[in-house]
């Protein structure tokens, strides 16, 4: 009973939530312009696509509760530092913001690879290992993958040359 409810559940739930949000942007940053009809038909296009595309339902159903547990998470953490810090001033730095951005980011690509696997392992890397686990040996010759690899290496160089030249000025 619980499971047939719940089929009937999460696509109009993903429905609103990604109608709402997309409209949101479009509303915010008045991509469309400010023709607000504009605005809802393609919110509903873009709400009416994840609903069909099973993918994309499934992503967006796996993704919000963690987005949801982040969200509660800072606040609960907020509330406990303005608590013992006398002023919520001292707890919000910068520091907070990119740790939590850094885990939600991480959460929206593992939460991708779970989801779009099956449809993007044809196209990396063959697996040459034998047990252990499957994602585990997939990340592995992805980013060892002498292109990636190199990609990633002249990130991390660029990145410490950026940094060196901005705290010698």
């Amino acid at each position: 009973m619980v499971l047939t409810l719940m089929s009937y559940i999460v696509p109009v739930a993903v429905f609103i939530l990604v109608f709402i949000l997309v409209y949101t942007i479009f509303k915010r940053t008045l991509l469309l312009g400010s023709n607000e009809a504009l605005q809802v038909i393609a919110s509903f296009i873009i709400a009416l696509l994840f609903v069909i595309v099973p993918a994309a339902q499934k992503y967006v159903a796996l993704i919000t509760p963690w987005f949801v547990v982040f969200l509660v998470t800072i606040f609960f953490l907020l509330l406990l530092g303005g608590f013992t810090a006398g002023k919520l001033e001292a707890v919000m730095n910068p520091g907070l913001a990119w740790t939590f951005f850094a885990l939600l980011l991480i959460t929206f690509v593992i939460s991708a690879s779970q989801v779009l696997g099956p449809v993007l392992r044809p196209y990396l890397p063959g697996r040459t290992a034998t047990g252990g686990v499957p994602f585990l040996i997939t990340l592995k010759d992805v980013v060892f993958y002498p292109s990636v690899f190199g990609t990633l290496l002249l990130l991390v160089l660029a990145m410490i040359v950026t940094w060196i030249l901005i705290k010698s000025k």
